[in-house]
């Protein structure tokens, strides 16, 4: 939960084009309305929960496996998700408000950076075991 009031937090800067959550300065109406939009939108595109990446230093080779598997899973539904958020857009067309296009933009961008920093933690995870492997 409070990984999403964080998230929230950042669309309502998002929306209001400010610099920081401090400076968005919004109503509880409008923090209220883009909750609700969030929630709208979680509603219709389910987002992928990332996996865990094993310690390359310490994990066995069935541990990596596992964790490979587990994200091409990931990758799999994440993009199946993104192509959700983007018919989502296209569904709305010109009827999409500028907080809907805001909010939209920023769960597409949030599972993109978590896409690939997973992918990133597998590679480095990867490159530690074979290392381990080696010695």
């Amino acid at each position: 939960m409070k990984h999403h009031v964080i998230f929230l937090i950042a669309i309502l800067a998002t929306v209001t084009g400010a610099a920081s959550a401090q400076e968005a300065d919004l109503t509880s109406e409008q923090q209220d309305q883009v909750r609700q939009l969030a929630d709208e939108v979680e509603q219709q595109c389910a987002s992928p929960a990332a996996p865990i990446v094993p310690d390359g230093t310490t994990a066995t080779r069935d541990e990596m496996v596992v964790a490979q598997q587990a994200l091409k899973a990931f990758m799999d539904t994440g993009n199946d998700y993104l192509a959700c958020l983007e018919a989502l857009e296209n569904e709305l067309g010109e009827d999409i408000t500028q907080t809907m296009a805001a909010v939209i933009t920023a769960l597409y961008n949030r599972v993109v950076n978590t896409l690939q920093a997973r992918a990133d933690a597998f590679n480095d995870a990867l490159a530690d075991f074979r290392e381990q492997d080696a010695e």
